[in-house]
């Protein structure tokens, strides 16, 4: 891979994935999960990073740096995943200039402490940190407008007026990629038709004399497999279920009185095909009303988070421009169907005098892409260096100095 020619890049890392490319490219160069692998008692502390999590080891633990919020728990981790990050971008840290997402929530200390990761044990030349909410209206040429986050860990709702984020009225709530995914397998998992699940690893294939393929279960990794990566593989089969097959429905949908809904195939790791139906429009609902399974009883409707946090914005002029540019991203957001299911559930509780509207990318990676694409338009911006802590102002004011350059 050759080194690009630019040494300014972008980073969007959170719960579920981190992604990172070059300020003015449309989409990103490298997308991962934001996991970290280690073999237990392994002498060389190897890590394993993206794809190689694909491949069943022996003993080998994951990690995850960040919490549900998306705020960083593990520092070691996280310094990991930046090494990662330049290399695979094939830039030298000591001559980039670097564009960072963060929570709209972000904690003082999380952001002074990052800071000093880059600066100090990086040597990067420049920072920029900028809130991912403000950076999803960006991408959408927008200011100001409110913005609906839900991702591999949390949900957020929240208002930016003229580029900047209103503290009060950050919404969060857990219901998440990884709730939904746990969801769709113990739906599944509740049929006559389904025994049980497996990770993929627990099946070998092997070719035949007359060249077809068998596959059989194997038990020969039970003992050697470690808790966290079996957990993280057949979490893994639920969000390929989950994100191949469903459907948001245009209203409320009721799985009893629907019991004749489109189904579609899918062939689980042992071979076997079954048929999800009512399944793939449920899973979605459940952002909508939570209430319908145990699992997320306790979490709040998307269309009343949007509803709350515009309701914390006191001006009525500021009011109408935000329900009028309520902005989508996130993977949970990318649902077909769910963009227009969001402003239906708006335009019922709205008043007769606002019009709704809901901002969604064209293509589901848009919306995947969306807070990541606004770090690039603004990183491409002449304006960015000002913006942005030099070397020379870190090492004069310190950590301090973010709080005064990016708020």
């Amino acid at each position: 891979m050759l080194p690009h020619k630019t040494q300014s890049i972008v980073v969007d890392s959170g719960t579920f994935s981190t992604k990172a490319g070059f300020s003015g490219d449309e989409t990103p160069k490298l997308v991962m999960r934001s996991v970290v692998g280690k073999i237990e008692d392994d002498a060389t502390n190897r890590l394993y990073f993206g794809d190689d999590l694909n491949v069943r080891r022996d003993r080998l633990a994951l990690r995850h740096p960040f919490d549900d919020k998306g705020l960083v728990l593990d520092w070691k981790m996280m310094e990991s995943i930046w090494d990662q990050v330049f290399q695979r971008l094939s830039v030298n840290s000591k001559e980039a200039s670097v564009l960072l997402a963060e929570p709209s929530d972000n904690a003082r200390i999380i952001r002074e402490k990052h800071t000093e990761l880059l600066f100090e044990k990086k040597g990067i030349q420049s920072l920029f940190m900028g809130k991912s909410a403000a950076w999803s209206c960006y991408a959408n040429a927008r200011g100001t407008g409110l913005v609906l986050d839900s991702g591999g860990g949390s949900t957020s709702v929240c208002t930016v007026t003229e580029g900047y984020v209103l503290p009060k009225s950050i919404i969060r709530d857990n219901m998440s990629g990884r709730t939904l995914d746990k969801i769709m397998l113990d739906l599944l998992s509740k049929r006559s038709d389904v025994k049980s699940f497996h990770p993929r690893y627990a099946y070998q294939k092997t070719v035949q004399a007359d060249g077809s393929i068998r596959i059989e279960p194997t038990s020969q990794y039970d003992s050697t497999t470690h808790k966290s990566y079996r957990n993280y593989m057949l979490m893994e089969l639920g969000r390929e279920i989950r994100e191949s097959l469903s459907l948001c429905s245009h209203e409320k949908f009721d799985a009893a009185s629907n019991s004749n809904v489109p189904s579609k195939r899918f062939t689980l790791p042992d071979n076997t095909t079954i048929n999800v139906g009512s399944e793939r429009f449920l899973v979605p609902e459940l952002m909508f009303n939570p209430t319908m399974h145990a699992s997320s009883q306790n979490s709040v409707p998307v269309h009343t988070m949007i509803l709350m946090s515009i309701e914390k914005c006191g001006e009525q002029k500021l009011r109408k421009e935000l329900f009028g540019n309520i902005i989508l991203t996130g993977g949970n957001t990318s649902y077909e169907g769910f963009k227009d299911r969001v402003e239906r559930e708006i335009t019922l509780r709205a008043a007769n005098s606002i019009r709704s509207r809901v901002i969604g990318g064209s293509s589901k990676s848009r919306r995947q892409f969306t807070s990541w694409m606004g770090g690039s338009i603004l990183g491409s911006m002449d304006s960015f260096e000002k913006m942005s802590i030099s070397k020379k102002e870190y090492e004069e004011y310190g950590t301090s100095v973010v709080d005064r350059k990016c708020p």
